[in-house]
């Protein structure tokens, strides 16, 4: 008996030539991004912003290796997962990274599944996105991608959608020992540390039509606060893009009132990123971070997940109780 897993995400370059397609593909998307122009007019917008925007963050790149690791980590991930939804289950279980904007693409592996003989053999394919809370523009937009390829290959197997998992309680608590962790680094107890959620950004267009996707990381980060006991907390934003009001506080503002408030210690919590990749690695590490230190906060960021045994153990127990 086997069981499918299709991982979906944004994905990212993997080459320094592949950031300016990355960022066309993914400024062309309407679903995440609408310039509020026609289809064509926004994709030739999309090419100038991606090749000023490429050349910009090329050197980000270079520091990481020369592309994103988020494939990589994905994969490293996914190995493990299947080794662990087996132990627990005794269900073999094939997984597939698939991504919207970059290889390999959603629509090409969801065709190479479904077309191919092995597909038959399935018990059912489980859709698992990359993002712990559900928005229009990440985990709708990957269902979108998805839906899209059926409509040419339909499914052989019947399907199982997770489409949020942001209170599963194995994986807060993956979360909450990260936290930990880092404040002991730090050299602080938890009742002496502010707790900093940092969260991808959203338009506020977005957020107004009814996207469910603040209210739940308010949701989850209650719960941390709960579980972690904080001296302190707040949720601020990172990662806009463009000219349009995006969500606040950033996390550079936060910082700022953090440390006019003469905050000390600052554990921040990436919460909304299950792998690394420029926006924890560069814009989180290196810049934001740095910025909040030469503030005089002692000041930290809890490990991303990435594939480590707990997260994965955690993962194992999200698939097999749906």
């Amino acid at each position: 008996m086997k069981d499918a897993l299709i991982a979906l995400g944004m994905g990212g370059p993997d080459s320094i030539g592949a950031i300016e397609p990355f960022l066309v593909n993914l400024l062309s998307d309407r679903d995440i991004i609408n310039f509020g122009v026609g289809e064509t007019l926004q994709r030739i917008i999309a090419g100038r912003i991606a090749a000023t925007r490429a050349k910009k963050i090329a050197p980000h790149y270079e520091k990481m290796g020369g592309g994103s690791p988020q494939l990589r980590l994905t994969q490293a991930f996914l190995k493990k997962l299947t080794v662990k939804y087996t132990e627990k289950t005794g269900i073999t279980l094939d997984a597939y990274p698939a991504m919207c904007y970059w290889h390999p693409l959603i629509k090409n592996t969801v065709i190479n599944i479904m077309g191919s003989d092995r597909c038959h053999g399935y018990r059912r394919i489980i859709l698992l996105p990359m993002y712990p809370q559900y928005s229009v523009t990440t985990t709708g937009a990957c269902f979108n991608h998805f839906r899209k390829t059926l409509d040419r290959q339909p499914p052989c197997a019947p399907l199982v959608e997770i489409y949020h998992y942001h209170m599963h309680q194995p994986y807060l608590e993956v979360l909450a020992s990260r936290v930990r962790v880092a404040a002991d680094k730090l050299g602080t107890a938890m009742s002496e540390t502010h707790l900093l959620f940092s969260a991808h950004s959203l338009p506020q267009s977005v957020a107004d039509s009814g996207d469910p996707y603040v209210g739940q990381l308010q949701e989850q980060c209650a719960e941390l606060v709960s579980m972690l006991k904080p001296k302190s907390h707040s949720l601020a934003y990172q990662s806009k893009l463009g000219r349009m009001k995006w969500l606040t506080p950033s996390v550079r503002d936060e910082l700022t009132l953090l440390a006019g408030r003469g905050v000390k210690n600052v554990v921040v919590l990436a919460i909304s990123f299950i792998n690394d990749h420029i926006e924890t690695l560069i814009e989180l590490d290196e810049d934001l971070l740095c910025e909040g230190r030469k503030m005089g906060l002692n000041i930290m960021r809890a490990e991303t997940p990435n594939d480590a045994d707990d997260f994965v153990s955690a993962m194992a127990d999200l698939l097999s109780g749906v």
